[in-house]
């Protein structure tokens, strides 16, 4: 469960100038009651599940806190499903799930909570497990007129319980307030990882290898001052072992890589401090954007080009790409 002790007064410190009317920890029918009474008083609700973003906090906005009262987390040992309250993050999820050897497809950040699930969930393990919502079994919550819904994937009958489950697969913030969902988990296993800085020549190169990868191997890059790349590969199987020998011996030409080996996906951590990524102050406010686009193969060099040229231009040091190379089971629908 999370410290409470440690929750931020709003979900982000760049949210700190924000007037917000009130924050709001505790989500029932009682809550939506006074305005049906009253069709006039309408308010603005932002929610919070992690601290990744200060769209949870604006002026005259009534912000959902989920991170105090929504932190619960129930592992099935015989189900392999994980349910966790809309306040969990994904490090509390994570850490978790590893006392039972389990893993879940997380981002590049353990800091978001389940609107990354949310919203899609882009994952390092994406292009063999899907997206971080595929893995969505069962749901909880309420839509924005306060009726409440449960819904189990697995048993879904009717059509329109049916639409609202697609619906919420992407769409879920805009029109609902999340507050328990239920995840289908992944055994464990070793990650092979090859990191470091890299000139954009080899990232030319090593975004036109990583749309080859095999299903076990993914690419991740962050683009800023310096460009830091991560290959991921996840050793299950006889044939994933082969083909991490076989394309190390590819990568060693990359000097700058480094070889570091894990016990499993919930040891691994992202963005090195030596990017500097981050300039956090009052005046600054944070968002994250997610875009989705076809292999680049011969337009890399033109797409690396526009980067150089819209990170030249950028306002502060916390405006970055992290690019994540897809395919594989992430094309699939689920």
């Amino acid at each position: 469960m999370i410290d409470k002790s440690n929750l931020f007064k709003v979900p982000n410190s760049n949210s700190n100038d924000a007037k917000i009317k009130k924050i709001v920890y505790e989500i029932d029918k009682s809550f939506f009651e006074k305005f049906k009474k009253d069709s006039t008083n309408k308010e603005y609700l932002c929610i919070c599940s992690g601290g990744t973003t200060s769209g949870c906090a604006k002026d005259n906005y009534i912000t959902v806190d989920l991170r105090k009262n929504y932190n619960k987390i129930k592992f099935d040992k015989k189900t392999g499903i994980i349910n966790i309250g809309g306040g969990v993050l994904m490090d509390d999820l994570l850490k978790n799930l590893d006392k039972f050897n389990r893993t879940f497809p997380i981002g590049l950040s353990t800091l978001p909570g389940i609107g990354y699930i949310l919203t899609g969930g882009v994952s390092p393990l994406s292009r063999r497990y899907g997206l971080a919502i595929d893995s969505v079994i069962t749901v909880k919550g309420f839509f924005g007129n306060g009726e409440y819904f449960s819904l189990n994937k697995e048993k879904i009958i009717k059509e329109k319980e049916h639409k609202i489950m697609e619906g919420i697969k992407g769409a879920a913030p805009f029109f609902t307030i999340i507050t328990e969902i239920g995840l289908k988990t992944f055994k464990s296993y070793p990650i092979k990882i090859f990191e470091g800085f890299i000139n954009k020549n080899e990232l030319e190169e090593l975004i036109i290898k990583s749309e080859e990868f095999p299903k076990n191997m993914s690419t991740q890059w962050i683009f800023s001052d310096q460009i830091y790349i991560y290959i991921v590969v996840e050793i299950k199987t006889e044939k994933d072992k082969i083909l991490a020998e076989k394309y190390t011996v590819d990568l060693k030409k990359y000097s700058s890589l480094k070889i570091r080996n894990y016990k499993s996906f919930n040891d691994v951590r992202f963005f090195p401090k030596e990017l500097n990524l981050f300039e956090l102050n009052l005046s600054n406010h944070s968002e994250v954007i997610s875009l989705l686009g076809n292999d680049l193969k011969n337009n890399t060099k033109d797409f690396i080009a526009v980067l150089s040229e819209i990170n030249f231009l950028k306002p502060n040091k916390s405006c970055y790409v992290a690019s994540q190379q897809l395919g594989c089971n992430s094309n699939k629908k689920k």
